[in-house]
């Protein structure tokens, strides 16, 4: 699925599919080099989905 890099840091990147939704990816699941605003092929069916919310840290 086409996505585009809406944010990006040391350890994770913001991706917005087309679809409208949004992700967290891990940056070393993205290609080298990638930057904001870079449109990106993401296979959301091979790719583990975790949801990390901080209410369940405490």
């Amino acid at each position: 699925m086409l996505g585009k890099i809406i944010d990006i840091n040391l350890s994770d990147a913001s991706v917005n599919f087309h679809d409208g939704r949004t992700i967290n990816i891990d940056i070393y699941q993205l290609p080298a080099g990638v930057r904001v605003g870079d449109t990106v092929n993401i296979q959301t069916g091979s790719m583990r989905m975790v949801n990390y919310n901080s209410a369940h840290l405490f």
